[in-house]
């Protein structure tokens, strides 16, 4: 059915609340007058993301509602030139030396000189980085003097994009992320840079299970000419870091999250926690329930408990139940095509690997160490947890004192018993 929306026939669904984020949806605008008109009508009906003013909107809220492209930002802040760029909240830790009365104000100058630092700090990915110590202490001591705290700016690392920041107040470390003004081989228009990546995070905050990525704070969008995008991120480490509860990894890798990364590569993550925002996806099932189907489905596996299974089966049964079985077993059969046959699965005294939480989680831990050569990661774990039980078993079994031939065959062999678990599992309960 079509409706008139400043002389424009319009589908009604377009007009709905719930069907908005659907409607701009898409990586370009099909029509540019009919998008107009949408966003005058959602001013009018609704005021989804629109001041009542109809004069500026609110991308914060519009990013959070769906994944959103650069050029369907770029468009409003067209049609809403009073729209802040600006996204998220101060982390409230360092509102506590301001009066409640003057937070929202110096919450509006934190943001400007973050805004600023960025655009001093813009430069090429040739320029090196101590050419701006001066700027990094500069915007470190006007935050300090701003919120009453101890703060330090420091370099951390460059990617392809940009370039990282460790941001120390009090006893907190954040990061700071902004962009190169010639970002390797990607386009502004991708997945990835100083638009893109903002509007990941930002989604990624409101649909993304807690760890998975790290915790986004603010930060603004940039346009393709603009100099001071920038984003505020949690800094994490080694020890605040997610590692996965899934103890078979082979059910981890056929498992879809509603947010996931497609570039874990180049210190894009730590254990389990996605720390860049470029190349960010939905996941495929469909909807929210899809997803809760496929969590519970998941236990009943990872528990081996057919009679779980099948009262999740029961109780979901409809079309949402099939597609998520479907996924799973597509996802499942193209794992089969590994090969495993020259080597051996684990015997009895090794299984623990790969059936307990914590003895999956310390070897996931040690190989995350020495696959990626972090000797100084691998001795903390040591360190850290040296004489526990969990430990000793593991370490007993991997080590970096083994040859590489030795840790690579032993890696294998536990990729088979989870591949073997797994494929018992499922053609037992009939998903394959």
């Amino acid at each position: 059915m079509m409706i008139a929306v400043n002389g424009l026939n319009i589908p009604r669904v377009y007009a709905t609340v719930d069907s908005v984020g659907s409607s701009l949806k898409q990586s370009t605008f099909v029509d540019d007058e009919a998008l107009l008109n949408i966003m005058n009508n959602l001013s009018i009906s609704n005021r989804l993301f629109v001041s009542e003013s109809n004069k500026s909107a609110d991308i914060g809220r519009y990013a959070a509602s769906d994944l959103r492209t650069p050029e369907q930002v770029e468009y409003i802040l067209r049609k809403y030139p009073q729209t802040s760029r600006f996204m998220g909240s101060v982390p409230y830790s360092w509102m506590k030396n301001i009066k409640k009365q003057e937070i929202s104000e110096c919450t509006k100058q934190i943001f400007d000189l973050f805004s600023d630092f960025a655009k001093n700090v813009s430069c090429r990915r040739c320029e090196h980085q101590s050419n701006y110590r001066k700027q990094m202490d500069e915007s470190a001591s006007k935050i300090e003097n701003l919120i009453g705290q101890k703060t330090k700016i420091e370099y951390l690392q460059d990617g392809t994009i940009g370039r990282t920041y460790k941001l120390s107040i009090g006893d907190e470390k954040f990061v700071i992320k902004t962009f190169f003004k010639n970002p390797v081989g990607l386009g502004y228009y991708t997945r990835h840079g100083k638009g893109a990546e903002i509007l990941s995070a930002v989604y990624a905050k409101h649909k993304a299970p807690k760890g998975q990525f790290a915790d986004f704070y603010f930060g603004k969008f940039a346009r393709k000419d603009d100099l001071d995008g920038f984003m505020v991120t949690k800094f994490i480490d080694y020890d605040s870091a997610k590692t996965s509860y899934i103890s078979n990894r082979m059910l981890d890798d056929i498992t879809e999250q509603p947010v996931k990364c497609g570039n874990l590569v180049n210190n894009n993550s730590v254990f389990d926690t996605v720390v860049d925002y470029g190349e960010i996806r939905k996941g495929d099932l469909e909807n929210n329930r899809q997803y809760e189907i496929q969590r519970l489905i998941v236990q009943s596996l990872l528990s081996e408990d057919v009679d779980a299974y099948n009262e999740i089966c029961k109780k979901y049964k409809g079309s949402d139940l099939d597609v998520v079985l479907k996924k799973l077993s597509n996802s499942f059969r193209r794992l089969t095509l590994c090969n495993y046959s020259d080597v051996e699965s684990l015997d009895e005294n090794e299984i623990k690997i790969v059936t307990s939480d914590k003895h999956s989680k310390i070897f996931k831990m040690i190989s995350f160490a020495i696959s990626n050569n972090n000797y100084d990661l691998y001795e903390d774990i040591v360190k850290k947890n040296k004489g526990k039980s969990e430990f000793e078993y593991v370490i007993s079994l991997y080590n970096s004192d083994m040859s590489q031939e030795k840790r690579e065959t032993f890696a294998r062999r536990v990729r088979k018993t989870e591949l073997e678990r797994l494929s018992d599992m499922m053609i037992k309960v009939g998903i394959i």
